[in-house]
């Protein structure tokens, strides 16, 4: 619906998840979207306007707010059959009163007949989400102090990208939940995490530069684990703006680079052969730029919802290893340990060609396939906790509760 919707929320209960109430939580996520009015009464509504009326008690996924907003008409329950909970409505203003009696009082009778009640799980499937790159099932949830670690463990998981490195996925998660409980405690936002973690990858790269290795990863694999923060953090906090994004994706893009110049600019003082360390940082330059374009390319020319590395199984397991960030830090790391410092250079290079190379020929049999089946669709569609269970190396890419 392009038109103006108007939202009401029923105030419930105080019980702040991740440092918000579930009123906060959805008041931001409403004001995010621009075609929706929120109003504070509801006798400040026309016979005709439409409204959606908000259980306040409840934690709401994105994509079922979204699903109000495109089905007037429309209630919303969870639970069994035998004793559902009424959370949300989309009507018109005539039956607002009504309607608001109707969930606060959990009141089925007080409906008006041209509401179509639905159960979430009858009308929302698991989907793939784009920005996350995995599939999972829409929810809402009561937040109750009895399931409040519950509800902050499926809110933060939630965040996770299905799709990413191996040390994101496998080592980050743990660790960065404790951090981002820190941050939510001593209100440090997100755009702070990654400023830090901006400061950290300029000291790490000028460590590198003076031959202090060890401490230079030290302080890389931390500016690596607050990359991971900072996204978290905004997302379980609602606090993710066009401005953070960017400032994150422009370093996460330029960094790296910088640490490989300054990584192989040190090792003239140790007398390997610059020649090789030239050729080596070329070759970095020019095929992680490949890479990048080909994710692009992917986006654009054969306009599929999803990145490159949603596509088939083999895109999934390839981008826990391809020669990003981290697996070339893990590169670095290793190299270091054996004084290898040039070695680790080398290798960097040699992986981010075959990397790059990789993902072109992927790239080049995705545009095949568009052509011959006219689109392309994400294997993750089709993956689910019960897949997981019979193939449990696939729970690299989904989160269960």
């Amino acid at each position: 619906m392009s038109s103006m919707i108007n939202a009401y929320i029923i105030r419930g209960k105080e019980l702040k998840i991740w440092g918000l109430t579930p009123y906060e939580r959805l008041e931001k996520s409403l004001r995010k979207r621009t075609n929706i009015k929120l109003i504070e009464n509801i006798n400040n509504i026309n016979a005709d306007d439409n409204i959606i009326l908000f259980n306040g008690d409840y934690i709401f996924d994105e994509r079922v707010i979204d699903f109000l907003i495109n089905h007037n008409n429309t209630g919303i329950i969870i639970g069994e059959s035998q004793k559902p909970q009424l959370v949300a409505i989309h009507t018109n203003g005539q039956f607002a009163k009504n309607c608001t009696y109707a969930i606060k009082e959990n009141k089925f009778e007080q409906i008006p007949r041209n509401i179509e009640i639905k159960n979430i799980s009858d009308i929302i499937t698991p989907s793939f989400q784009k920005s996350l790159r995995k599939a999972d099932k829409p929810f809402i949830l009561n937040a109750t102090e009895n399931d409040k670690d519950f509800i902050e463990d499926k809110l933060y998981y939630s965040s996770y990208k299905g799709v990413t490195d191996i040390i994101t996925r496998i080592v980050w998660p743990k660790p960065a939940k404790l951090a981002v409980k820190f941050c939510v405690k001593y209100g440090i936002t997100p755009n702070c995490v990654t400023t830090f973690s901006l400061i950290l990858a300029i000291i790490a790269g000028l460590l590198f530069y003076k031959n202090q290795y060890a401490l230079g990863l030290i302080v890389g694999w931390f500016m690596t684990f607050l990359d991971t923060v900072d996204g978290k953090l905004a997302r379980v906090t609602i606090s993710s703006t066009k401005f953070g994004h960017l400032y994150d994706h422009v370093i996460d893009l330029v960094h790296p680079i910088y640490w490989y110049i300054c990584w192989g600019l040190s090792l003239s003082s140790l007398g390997v052969p610059m020649n090789m360390v030239w050729l080596s940082l070329l070759i970095i330059i020019i095929f992680y730029a490949v890479g990048r374009f080909v994710e692009g390319g992917f986006k654009m020319l054969i306009k599929a919802p999803f990145s490159i590395f949603c596509w088939k199984p083999f895109d999934s397991f390839f981008r826990l290893i391809t020669a990003r960030r981290n697996p070339n830090l893990l590169i670095l790391t290793v190299a270091a340990i054996f004084k290898a410092y040039d070695t680790g250079l080398y290798l960097v290079a040699i992986w981010t060609f075959l990397s790059s190379i990789i993902l072109l020929i992927r790239f080049i049999l995705a545009l095949k396939e568009k052509k011959e089946k006219g689109s392309l669709k994400t294997w993750l569609n089709n993956i689910d906790s019960d897949l997981a269970k019979k193939k449990k190396i696939y729970k690299l890419f989904i989160y269960d509760y």
